[in-house]
C-alpha cells in the first residue's frame, strides 16, 4: 500500500513539474514576441508595419481585432505558438500602439514584465505609473500594470493588463504605446 501512495506522489510531482515547464514555455514565448515585434516597433513603426504587411503571417479579421481590442482600430497578425494561435499582434491604424493579446499568461507573466520595464535601454528613464483594477469583456476581473520610458525625443508607455481568473478567453494583453515627442 506504502508504494502505491508514493508511486501516486511521484506522478503528482511529475505532472505539476510538467504543467510548469508548459507555463515557463509559454511566458518565454510571450516575452520573446514583446521584445522582438513591440519594441521593435518603438525603433520603427512604418518600417515594421510594412515588414508584417509583406510578411506570410496569418492575418486576423479587422472586426475580431476590434472586439478584442474594445471597439480600437487596429491591424491583426496571429502568433503560432506550437501550431495553435493563442496569441494575437496588433498594430494601431494610428501607428502609436502595438500590443499582444495573449489566451494564457501565468504569475511569471508579471514578474518578467516587471524585469523588463524596471530597466529600460541607455538613453531612458524608466517611471512606474499607477495601478489601475477593472473589469475587461474578455479577461474579467484584471489589474493593469504600466510604466514608461522616456527619453529626448520619444516615450514608450508599457501596459499589461493581467486578468486575475484563468478561466477566461483572454488573460493578457501586453501593449506598448509610442508617443514621439515635437521640438517646440
Amino acid at each position: 500500500m506504502q508504494w502505491i501512495k508514493q508511486w501516486l506522489a511521484v506522478c503528482v510531482w511529475v505532472l505539476v513539474g510538467m504543467a510548469t515547464a508548459h507555463a515557463d514555455e509559454r511566458d518565454l514565448f510571450l516575452e520573446h514576441q514583446y521584445r522582438t515585434q513591440c519594441l521593435a516597433f518603438a525603433q520603427d513603426p512604418d518600417g515594421f508595419r510594412q515588414a508584417l504587411v509583406q510578411s506570410d503571417m496569418p492575418r486576423v479579421p479587422a472586426g475580431l481585432v476590434r472586439q478584442l481590442l474594445l471597439g480600437q482600430d487596429a491591424e491583426g497578425w496571429s502568433l503560432a505558438y506550437h501550431g495553435r494561435r493563442e496569441y494575437v499582434l496588433t498594430l494601431a491604424e494610428d501607428e502609436t500602439r502595438c500590443a499582444i493579446v495573449a489566451r494564457y499568461a501565468s504569475v511569471e507573466t508579471r514578474a518578467w514584465f516587471e524585469r523588463l520595464v524596471a530597466a529600460p535601454p541607455a538613453g531612458f528613464v524608466a517611471m512606474p505609473l499607477p495601478v489601475s483594477e477593472g473589469e475587461q469583456r474578455y479577461g474579467g476581473d484584471a489589474q493593469t500594470l504600466r510604466w514608461a520610458w522616456d527619453s529626448a525625443d520619444r516615450t514608450l508607455e508599457h501596459s499589461l493588463m493581467l486578468s486575475t481568473r484563468d478561466d477566461v478567453q483572454m488573460q493578457a494583453i501586453l501593449a506598448l504605446t509610442l508617443t514621439m515627442k515635437t521640438n517646440e
